[in-house]
């Protein structure tokens, strides 16, 4: 084996990258690109891929610098082989002789047969039994386990790039809001004022029941007055008609023959994602969607957006938790956007919610631990910890831990224990006037449990 990684030893002036799969697939690739460019920024970087992937590579222009369409091969299904193009194919690929060959596809059983026929003058990918590192081949075993973006990234790290980053990413281009605009699909929304809801799927089978969804939309636009947009390809006008004919609240079926570039950008400015696992998801990763994905066949630790706190997997081959899935809808709504600053109508949603909650019979602890949970925003008011659940938030305390909310940063409470009182437990506190809990009806309150308190209206917990 050589000591110094691939990338540190080799002239390396131009790659082919060897990926030919779907949407989904292929946003999960984004993060061993960019370091690829990255650690290779004079090299000509060549994609093959499925035909439709060309719009993938003129979006990703930065990292990608020109698109070869794969003609095809018989053990893999995602197309039919083009037989008549397959000897033109290869022999255009040896002809442009390209330093490296990058196999991303998979775990090499069928794919490094492939990308060996480019006639590169190194080759690197995975494999599926022991190592291969000479001279012109460098084969690494393929990892059973991990995301799909992290098993791409590693891949390229090993070879010597450095990463940058391993997020996802999908760039909105002008192009795109025209034709959003000029297709008519979703006018007059103002942006946050809507949710989507993606029922489709690339296969029927994995997707959840139009009633299910149907479920869940009428919910959350009773609960926070959201308008609901159905989206999907032409194709899936059918299925999002029949989500909305099940549906109380009148929905907007943008399911149209518009572009994916235009179908993010009605997605960029929603609220909140809800859909199956399927391409999609990785656009609302990519776009900083907060989304609700339900999974039903797929391996949610290999498919998952890495991000499991702005974007919630379910678990539900037998559609039977839809509680569940409103109950991570819920935690995600409840919060601001990002960088918005907190307010008095911030407890109010979160009192609404509750009370939602409440009504659905949704356990009050398990919404109130979800919707705290570690890393979160609940109502966009950074820094509070519930019972242990660190980098959450409401009502803006800062660096707090319930019970005893110590050393809180909101403006009014200072040094405050905080235990036993009003506003998600504010005791003996002077927020805008709140002395001794009694204001605005924040009678008795304890947080951790907020038992016996009337927070703005709370019933007795």
């Amino acid at each position: 084996m050589y000591r110094r990684p691939l990338f540190h030893r080799l002239d390396i002036e131009s790659v082919v990258v060897f990926r030919a799969l779907h949407l989904g697939d292929m946003l999960c690739a984004v993060p061993a690109l960019r370091a690829l460019r990255a650690s290779l920024p004079k090299a000509r970087v060549t994609l093959v891929g499925l035909p439709w992937a060309r719009q993938f590579a003129q979006r990703f222009r930065s990292y990608i610098d020109d698109f070869v369409p794969f003609p095809g091969h018989p053990k893999l299904p995602e197309q039919e082989v083009r037989h008549e193009a397959l000897t033109p194919f290869y022999a255009d690929m040896c002809s442009r002789r390209f330093s490296l060959a990058l196999q991303l596809h998979g775990n090499g059983l069928v794919s490094n047969e492939i990308v060996a026929g480019f006639g590169a003058g190194t080759m690197a990918g995975y494999c599926r039994d022991e190592p291969v590192a000479t001279e012109h081949t460098v084969l690494f075993p393929y990892p059973e386990l991990g995301a799909e973006s992290e098993r791409l990234l590693s891949l390229v790290e090993r070879l010597g790039a450095q990463a940058v980053g391993d997020y996802l990413e999908f760039p909105l281009a002008q192009a795109d809001r025209q034709e959003l605009e000029a297709s008519g699909v979703a006018p007059d929304l103002a942006p946050g004022s809507y949710i989507c809801v993606h029922p489709g799927a690339r296969k029927r089978d994995k997707c959840w029941p139009p009633q299910r969804f149907a479920e869940v939309a009428d919910r959350l636009a009773a609960e926070f007055g959201v308008r609901v947009v159905l989206t999907g390809s032409a194709d899936e006008a059918g299925l999002a008609s029949e989500v909305a004919s099940n549906m109380q609240a009148k929905a907007i079926n943008a399911a149209a023959p518009i572009s994916i570039g235009a179908m993010a950008a009605l997605m960029k400015n929603a609220r909140l994602l809800v859909c199956n696992d399927t391409g999609v998801s990785h656009i609302a990763a990519g776009l900083r969607l907060k989304s609700v994905v339900i999974f039903s066949k797929a391996d949610i630790a290999r498919w998952a957006p890495l991000d499991r706190d702005q974007h919630r997997c379910i678990w539900d081959p037998d559609a039977q938790r839809s509680a569940a899935v409103l109950q991570h809808a819920r935690a995600l709504l409840v919060r601001h956007r990002p960088g918005t600053a907190a307010h008095g109508g911030d407890v109010a949603l979160l009192v609404k919610t509750w009370k939602a909650a409440n009504a659905a019979q949704t356990p009050r602890s398990a919404w109130l631990i979800d919707a705290m949970r570690p890393g979160c925003r609940a109502a966009g008011l950074p820094g509070l910890r519930v019972a242990g659940l660190r980098g959450c938030g409401v009502a803006g305390f800062r660096g707090c831990g319930v019970p005893g909310f110590r050393g809180c940063g909101v403006p009014g409470l200072r040094g405050c224990g905080l235990r036993g009182c009003g506003v998600a437990g504010l005791r003996g506190c002077g927020v805008a006037g709140l002395r001794g809990c009694g204001a605005a009806g924040l009678r008795g309150c304890g947080a951790a449990g907020l038992r016996g308190c009337g927070a703005a209206g709370l019933p007795p917990c």
